[in-house]
């Protein structure tokens, strides 16, 4: 596709010699040529100038396009300038060169040819533009008056037209530093500082997410200055100072931010000053406007302080946090219990991360890391669609089980591919239709060529599912590692091609870096699996693409497969997009914690129907809350927050296994499901479960008995979802105990369904029925969907 435009350009060139070369030939023919060929040029100039100033009269003077014109209006009128320069110019050589009396002053005749002509007075008339005029030329005009001066007016309106330049550059700088330093201020109405070191793409597509749904934000772009100590040119050092960056006031400007100009980066102070006890960071940084803002908080209503780092460079975000942390004003806001705040961390969401984020709490600071791998993740559990319950077969007779095989492909194992298994182990959990106490039959398959270097770490992480433990008797599912790369033989003959794989497979996940190669891998299975299937409604391929400007590409590809065969529009979409960056650093994900506050509202849910348990802020405070953080402590609090934040997102699985079993019950029956009805016989007045009995004789005496079956085997499910979890954090069946014991990772819980009476036996100090749990689970579920089957 580039070869024309080189061509054309070749072409544009060489046609551009040779007319040099003839305008340098022909004598005066070729001084005429070149006249008309710059008078030619400055009327069509002339012209694009009439008809910008027309357009813009009638087009809304509209603040964007306003800059737009500007530009383009700035750059005709100075090519226009210098054609009229160079014309000026050419009539003042050929003066000179014909001028009898200054011939008879030198005592020779000047002579030019037309290069010197059109070359001379091209570089003359740029020289205007920096107000420049060559004395000696106009010495030699002494008795043209009349040329001179209009040589001087064409000489200060092109220095005008530098002028104007430079103040356009200016002023997006001028006109930030006054709508920060000016036009800003803390109040009731704006008081959610958001305050960003660095400008990328995700920290335009947050600030304009934040913006959109957060009216009381006031977000700072922070960059730093684009003078060095060590530039040697000054006035290079100047321009860099005043015209800075161009790009991220135009960029704040448009996504609703300001701009704050830092003289240094916060990892380039030095270890000895930020150690001191007055450490303000603020200050060395250049940055005391921010700092009066953030200290104005504390005199307003419900203020909040966001800080972020959200560069690429994810050692140099942790380093500036650590740097900021020691910040004196950054210090009285952690202790300041009337001030919300949050430092943001873009990294990756491991171990080593987390622990950071502990290890804050010793100084009360809030520190969220952002991981757009673990994030893309959880937008396929927060997409019911996206769940492994759509892909698998529900048996017809034991309702809400499952008769088929999850039979999953996950290629490329990097943060998104292992955040993929752990998704599709915990969500694929589902009870099987001939054992109600083991999950159904469960196969993943893990294609890297750079397993090697990942599958032990992985592995020992989880001994639960990667080591048998006799006393669980569960049954192990399949989890394959293959070393091959994606594009090898070895990749088709040792898994697409082998044992009947393309004719089972359901659910694959496709993360491999390259958008381009992942859509094409995804487009290449499609084909394979459709000669051999007819029917693929039960498969879904999820492709994560990384690049917001290939999105649509990639989707268009995608739809192509979708809706080209069969019943077209009507198909389910097989080729799925995930994890878009648009979709990934949105308000709802990253600021006001979305999955955090749908696990709060389960939570609140399931202890008002079990009347146990502490509030998720009251639990959290007893666990965080101590002089130093306490391992276990700490690692129980995450488990537990993580099961709230899991059995909320959790619940389309439970819900759509209940419609599809409720409407198998009333298949036959000329009316729809009766959910009112349901719903009444499944809750008493006072909004609580009609349940009785307990252990292996709970019951719901107001449902039948196929009803009942149902929501025994939701119950089992969530048990077999809970152990799931349990294993992939690391947790191990407790043999012999009768709690969870933290420091070695066991849980008596951490059993087949048909054990855990035999658990609950072992508690003689309080009535426990360890299966009522995962009832209560079922009954929030219920409740915190009245409206999802009362009215759809």
């Amino acid at each position: 596709m580039k070869q024309p435009f080189y061509l054309s350009g070749w072409m544009l060139l060489v046609g551009i010699a040779l007319m040099v070369l003839l305008i340098s030939v022909s004598g005066f023919f070729g001084f005429c040529l070149t006249i008309g060929i710059l008078t030619l040029g400055g009327v069509s100039l002339l012209y694009s100038l009439v008809a910008q100033i027309k357009h813009a009269l009638i087009k809304p003077a509209h603040r964007l396009y306003a800059k737009d014109f500007s530009l383009k209006f700035m750059a005709t009128l100075m090519s226009f300038f210098l054609i009229i320069g160079t014309l000026l110019y050419l009539y003042v050589f050929y003066t000179i060169g014909h001028d009898p009396k200054l011939s008879k002053e030198l005592q020779h005749i000047v002579q030019f040819s037309n290069t010197e002509y059109l070359l001379r007075s091209l570089i003359c008339s740029l020289d205007l533009f920096m107000l420049d005029v060559d004395s000696n030329i106009l010495d030699r005009l002494d008795g043209h008056a009349v040329l001179k001066g209009w040589l001087s007016i064409q000489a200060v309106l092109s220095f005008a037209c530098t002028v104007a330049m430079l103040v356009g550059l200016v002023y997006l700088r001028l006109h930030a530093y006054y709508r920060l330093n000016y036009a800003t201020k803390i109040t009731d109405t704006k008081n959610h500082l958001y305050l960003f070191f660095g400008n990328n793409e995700p920290s335009e597509l947050l600030i304009r997410d934040i913006v959109k749904n957060d009216t009381r934000a006031v977000a700072i772009i922070i960059d730093e200055a684009n003078v060095k100590e060590d530039d040697n040119d000054e006035w290079e050092g100047i321009v860099g100072l005043i015209a800075h960056k161009q790009k991220v006031f135009k960029t704040a400007d448009k996504i609703g931010a300001h701009v704050a100009i830092a003289s240094q980066q916060l990892d380039d102070i030095d270890d000895d000053i930020a150690s001191r006890e007055d450490f303000d960071a603020f200050g060395y940084l250049g940055l005391s406007r921010i700092k009066k803002f953030i200290n104005s908080l504390s005199q307003t209503y419900n203020p909040q302080l966001h800080i972020f780092f959200m560069g690429e460079d994810e050692e140099l975000n942790i380093r500036n946090i650590i740097a900021l942390a020691k910040d004196t004003t950054i210090m009285s806001v952690a202790k300041n219990r009337d001030l919300y705040h949050r430092l943001y961390c873009h990294a990756r969401y491991n171990g080593p991360n987390r622990v950071i984020q502990d290890i804050a709490l010793k100084k009360h600071l809030n520190i969220k890391i952002v991981d757009s791998s673990h994030i893309a993740v959880e937008l396929l559990k927060l997409n019911p669609d996206c769940h492994p319950v759509n892909v698998v077969k529900t048996s017809d007779e034991n309702l809400a089980t499952v008769v088929s095989p999850l039979k999953t492909l996950i290629i490329g194992f990097g943060e998104v591919g292992r955040d993929a298994f752990r998704f599709l182990y915990e969500f694929g959990a589902f009870v099987d239709s001939e054992d109600f106490n083991v999950r159904s039959p469960f196969e993943c398959v893990i294609v890297d060529k750079n397993l090697d270097d990942i599958k032990g770490t992985f592995m020992s992480a989880m001994p639960g599912i990667f080591k048998s433990h006799r006393i669980t008797k569960m049954m192990n599912p399949s989890v394959r590692f293959e070393n091959v790369d994606y594009n090898s033989d070895k990749f088709y003959n040792n898994v697409l091609y082998q044992n009947r794989f393309l004719e089972e497979v359901n659910y694959i996940v496709i993360s491999i870096g390259n958008n381009d190669e992942a859509i094409a891998m995804a487009a290449r299975i499609f084909n394979q699996i459709r000669r051999i299937r007819e029917d693929i409604s039960n498969l879904r391929i999820f492709v994560r693409c990384t690049d917001n400007n290939k999105v649509e590409g990639i989707q268009k590809i995608a739809d192509h497969y979708n809706f080209g065969y069969g019943e077209r529009e009507r198909n389910i979409p097989v080729i799925q997009i995930f994890g878009q960056p648009e979709k990934t650093y949105t308000y709802d994900l990253v600021v006001s914690d979305r999955l955090i506050e749908d696990g709060k509202q389960f939570h609140e849910e399931y202890r008002k129907l079990s009347g146990e348990g502490d509030s998720w802020d009251v639990r959290h405070k007893q666990l965080t809350e101590t002089e130093i953080p306490n391992i276990e402590k700490l690692r129980k609090l995450h488990r537990q927050e993580s099961q709230d934040r899991a059995n909320a997102l959790h619940a389309a699985t439970k819900m759509i296994l209940l419609k599809k079993s409720l409407a198998e019950l009333n298949k036959g029956n000329e009316s729809a499901i009766d959910w009112y009805s349901f719903y009444l016989r499944y809750f008493k007045a006072d909004e609580s479960a009609n349940i009785e009995g307990s252990r292996a004789d709970i019951l719901y005496p107001e449902l039948s008995e196929k009803e009942n079956e149902i929501i025994l085997h939701l119950a089992q499910l969530e048990h077999l979802r809970w152990n799931a979890a349990h294993e992939l954090m690391g947790y191990v069946f407790n043999e012999g105990g009768t709690s969870c014991d933290e420091r070695t990772m066991r849980h008596n819980c951490l059993c087949p369904w048909d054990k855990l009476d035999k658990q609950s036996a072992t508690i003689t100090d309080w009535p426990c029925d360890y299966k009522k749990y995962d009832f209560c689970v079922v009954d929030a579920t219920i409740a915190l969907n009245k409206d999802n089957l009362l009215y759809t």
